[in-house]
């Protein structure tokens, strides 16, 4: 979920350069914020302490520049749900009340993930929503039918 989204596709993209990943099924993210977010760009730029990870999150990082490098491999289909129900500390930006969606639906994202799902969640929502848990153990059910 959100930032986790993040970590594990440079974890399998690590994996898939050491060539170790024929185990994985599927990968689903919910909610994550594949262009970064602002205010950690803002965090590293003005905080007298920055919390490393928000350099990872700013917009405009080498580790988000360089995540969609390699795409994964077409044994390996990703599946992105996002929520849309803001609640809005955004400001009038559209999103789930914590990441924009112009961060959930980044392009890249969008082009190399096998199916995309949006629900009328929040941040916090989208994994606790009974619609969004029924459509991901359906993901895992057709998962688990990938060679």
């Amino acid at each position: 979920h959100s930032m986790g989204g993040l970590v594990t596709r440079g974890a399998i993209r690590d994996c898939i350069q050491r060539r170790g990943c024929d185990y994985l099924k599927s990968f689903t993210s919910f909610s994550t914020p594949w262009a970064g977010v602002q205010s950690a760009q803002q965090g590293v730029k003005w905080s007298p302490t920055v919390v490393p990870v928000w350099r990872d999150m700013d917009p405009e990082s080498e580790y988000l520049a360089d995540l969609f490098a390699m795409p994964l491999p077409p044994t390996l289909p990703h599946f992105l749900f996002f929520g849309y129900k803001s609640s809005s500390i955004l400001g009038g930006e559209s999103g789930d009340g914590v990441i924009a969606l112009t961060s959930m639906l980044r392009p890249e994202a969008q082009y190399q993930s096998s199916l995309m799902r949006g629900y009328n969640e929040d941040h916090i929502g989208i994994i606790k929503g009974q619609n969004v848990i029924d459509d991901f153990l359906q993901i895992l059910d057709l998962a688990s039918g990938f060679d």
